[in-house]
């Protein structure tokens, strides 16, 4: 043994100082006393059951909710489809028109234009001015450009949603 530890055994420990309680100390605690345990009361099976089918019907009704609406938003996003398929055939048609009324009248201004120029070297006074042909033709185009980008615009502010409850533009009736 070392000497720090034969001197700690040498002293007296603050435990050993203290006296020891009396006889009259130890009577004073009071007795533990035994309570008699309830009896467990057991839920029957059919309590169980009644739970779980209960759990089960919500959680089927819950999912029935859930499939319902995404079914009706995926029919909504093909009807917006749809929608938008019809507005984007209905702006290439108008294209189509637009050049082809483009077409047409520049074909009948020529067409005039010829028919004044021949006329002309029978005794009328007419003169035709190259510059003014060109700016009246420039303008003609500028202009048809113009409604061509009105009617686009027009379709393009088209509410799909609107069109689709409209009647008449392949929507529900």
């Amino acid at each position: 043994m070392s000497a720090t530890a034969r001197a700690a055994a040498a002293r007296p420990s603050a435990a050993r100082r203290r006296p020891a309680p009396s006889r009259a100390a130890v009577r004073r605690r009071p007795a533990l006393t035994a309570v008699p345990s309830a009896p467990a009361t057991v839920a029957g099976r059919g309590v169980f059951a009644l739970v779980v089918l209960a759990m089960l019907v919500t959680g089927m009704g819950v999912l029935l909710v859930l499939n319902t609406s995404l079914a009706q938003g995926a029919f909504e996003l093909g009807a917006l489809s749809t929608t938008r398929n019809a507005l984007a055939i209905q702006e290439q048609q108008l294209l189509q028109q637009v050049a082809l009324v483009l077409t047409v009248a520049l074909v009948f201004a020529i067409a005039l234009l010829m028919a004044a120029t021949a006329g002309s070297s029978s005794g009328l006074p007419l003169t035709i001015e190259p510059g003014a042909l060109i700016t009246s033709t420039i303008v003609i185009v500028v202009l048809s450009l113009l409604g061509v980008a009105f009617s686009i615009w027009r379709v393009l502010r088209l509410d799909p949603v609107r069109a689709v409850s409209r009647q008449g533009l392949g929507g529900v009736e």
